[in-house]
């Protein structure tokens, strides 16, 4: 069971996932910029170092050129939703 506070985290990863994934799971936005846009604003709905860490290592990953898009988006994002979790 969420909080209030944890589900509006949780529903604001994934509309930005609606975004960025078809609902068949493909890729459907590439422009890494435009994804971290997408992403930043998240870090302003935790109030724990935690998550706005969590957070700032999603934007990272998704912006180094290193890592496959995909996989930089759903590893560190399942990291974020575990951050969204009470310790």
């Amino acid at each position: 069971m969420f909080t209030k506070a944890e589900q509006a985290r949780f529903d604001a990863m994934k509309a930005v996932g609606a975004k960025v994934f078809s609902e068949s799971g493909h890729l459907i936005m590439t422009d890494r910029e435009a994804i971290a846009k997408l992403l930043r604003p998240l870090k302003a709905m935790g109030r724990t170092e935690r998550w706005r860490n969590a957070i700032d290592s999603w934007v990272i990953m998704v912006l180094d050129t290193d890592y496959d898009l995909a996989w930089a988006y759903g590893q560190y994002g399942i990291y974020a939703g575990y951050a969204n979790l009470p310790v």
